[in-house]
């Protein structure tokens, strides 16, 4: 028997509305029931409160007018949709006879808006939140479309969240479209789904304390309390395992590698887990390096679509897995732990708890047009489950990928990721045609760049970057000179590039104004004074020679206009470079 939605439709309408069949129509897995509402709110409310206990719905999802009756549903997951929590005021302006827009069961057409029908509204609006619970709390969302004209804010987002915690903004106006059903309202339950799954995962929780430790130790007991299924995994994943025809040793952390085989001092299989963190070839290189006699190796990464990945699938050492793989590797195996229920029960709640991570991460993926500024809404889901940390990687690591794919595609450069100060520095490439890019996370912050390296001449060379970090995007020169001098002595020299100038990367004299692309708030940069006696300037700086200028990226940018600005950028500092001899 399929599991019921509740659908509360909103004034005027029915159960017949183009919602209720929209609903359905995304969600047949579900059976979608959308009763009639009689008149009288209070009956109404009696109606639903009833049928709730009847049908015991997996979620109730109430629209407009359906919002304020929902709301008042306790103990139910809730989902509200622009809720009117103040029909009363807009009914006593429409006072008169109503047609229905949508046919109704009992054959209607048509209803009244009475004095006293609003005194009814409005009665059971003023002690409509008098009972929330701190469940209700928990299991109440609401989503608030940007163009709204119908609910005035005061009347919507800001009355809920007195109330609740759950708010989120999406870009549509009152009525939901089929549209908005598909990208909000469905992704919506299915996270909510996967979060108290998650919760409910005691192997999850367990898990947060060491994320890629934890993994490679369970793997590490599978394998050496039931190693035929462990075996029969490897090869599910890709491996030869031709390792398991002599003896060997499972090994946790030998030689730095999370998981691997060992025999005779030689490591034949390498099981590496990305959970916390991306993949980077450099260090994937490093572990191969190490081991160049390894047969198998296999990268579990719950970042699916990575910088460095068609790089480790060129050469085709690495097998790349999602835990969705090994979700699906165990489940195939499991009769193999047939005889130990105890066991059995592990490897049950460890599959769930990470086919259920793998398919919440897929809702963190980015487009064109998503907000390059993640609304604390989009992140509270990852919050409540303590993984807020993993979202901005993964989210990084796509711009930062996305990033890559604009500069080879636009500028036809060459884009390298991943590389450190000083393996730039003694990089032979560099200049006009190729660009290094990075992604981190620092300070709680997420960070993205591209760096042009510009070869001064022998102890003159210097990067030109531009750098976002959380909501700031920055310019600036990093001297990668082997010279030491202070700070400023290395901002006197930077003022003296006929390169900075050229492009007006940095601000040089207080009130004048740096190019920096559209995105950004208009704002001018001021000086800055360190100590109460220090001389004032009008730059940051971070270490001796990396100095920069920033300014705030506005709420409004998408993805596609902030890497586009990035590209734009990197544009000019090659067009100026090929033009431009900078000075030492």
């Amino acid at each position: 028997m399929k599991e019921k939605l509740l659908y509360i439709h909103g004034l005027s309408s029915s159960g017949a509305s183009s919602t209720a069949r929209n609903l359905q129509a995304l969600l047949p897995q579900y059976e979608v029931v959308a009763p009639d509402l009689p008149v009288e709110p209070q009956e109404a409310l009696s109606m639903l409160r009833a049928l709730c206990e009847d049908i015991h719905p997996l979620f109730v999802i109430g629209t407009s007018m359906g919002g304020l009756f929902a709301q008042q549903l306790r103990g139910y997951r809730k989902i509200l949709v622009n809720p009117a929590f103040h029909v009363s005021r807009f009914m006593r302006e429409q006072l008169g006879t109503h047609a229905f827009l949508n046919p109704r069961r009992n054959g209607e057409i048509q209803y009244e808006i009475t004095p006293r029908l609003c005194d009814s509204y409005q009665s059971l609006e003023e002690h409509q939140f008098d009972d929330v619970t701190e469940q209700d709390r928990m299991q109440t969302y609401a989503l608030f479309g940007t163009d709204d004209s119908v609910v005035p804010r005061k009347e919507g987002y800001d009355e809920y969240v007195l109330y609740y915690r759950n708010a989120a903004r999406f870009k549509g106006e009152h009525r939901l479209t089929r549209e908005r059903i598909e990208d909000t309202v469905v992704p919506l339950m299915q996270t909510v789904l996967i979060k108290e799954a998650l919760l409910a995962s005691p192997l999850f929780h367990l898990s947060l304390s060491s994320k890629e430790l934890f993994h490679s130790n369970f793997l590490h007991w599978l394998g050496n309390r039931y190693p035929e299924a462990f075996i029969a995994v490897c090869k599910e994943l890709g491996c030869t395992a031709s390792w398991s025809e002599r003896p060997y040793m499972l090994r946790r952390e030998y030689h730095n590698l999370d998981l691997c085989v060992e025999s005779g001092e030689q490591v034949h299989f390498i099981l590496e887990n990305k959970v916390k963190s991306i993949p980077r070839k450099e260090q994937l290189d490093g572990y191969r390096e190490k081991c160049a006699w390894s047969e198998d190796l296999v990268l579990l990464s719950l970042a699916t679509d990575f910088p460095d990945k068609d790089s480790l699938n060129a050469e085709g050492r690495w097998k790349i897995c999602s835990y969705h793989d090994l979700h699906q590797a165990l489940r195939k195996h499991q009769d193999k732990l047939a005889g130990d229920p105890y066991a059995l029960g592990l490897v049950e709640d460890y599959c769930r708890f990470i086919r259920n991570l793998h398919d919440l991460s897929q809702y963190w993926r980015l487009d064109d047009g998503s907000p390059f500024l993640v609304p604390e809404d989009k992140r509270l889901v990852s919050k409540d489950l303590r993984i807020a940390d993993l979202q901005d990687k993964f989210r990084y690591s796509q711009l930062c990928l996305a990033l890559n794919r604009r500069l080879q595609e636009k500028l036809s450069v060459k884009a390298t990721s991943g590389l450190g100060i000083q393996a730039i520095r003694e990089a032979e490439g560099g200049g006009p045609e190729e660009v290094f890019t990075n992604w981190g996370f620092t300070h709680g912050q997420g960070l993205l760049e591209a760096k042009v390296k510009v070869k001064a001449g022998k102890g003159a060379d210097y990067i030109l970057l531009i750098q976002l970090q959380g909501d700031r995007y920055g310019h600036g020169i990093e001297w990668i000179c082997e010279d030491k001098h202070t700070h400023a002595a290395f901002w006197k020299k930077t003022q003296s590039l006929g390169l900075v100038s050229a492009l007006s990367f940095l601000q040089f004299t207080e009130g004048g104004k740096a190019k920096f692309p559209f995105i950004c708030v208009d704002e001018p940069i001021t000086a800055r004074r360190k100590g109460k006696e220090a001389e004032e300037r009008i730059y940051n700086k971070y270490g001796d020679r990396f100095l920069y200028q920033s300014k705030k990226i506005q709420g409004g940018a998408s993805v596609a206009e902030v890497l586009d600005a990035i590209v734009c950028d990197v544009e000019r500092i090659r067009e100026k470079l090929l033009a431009t001899t900078p000075s030492a």
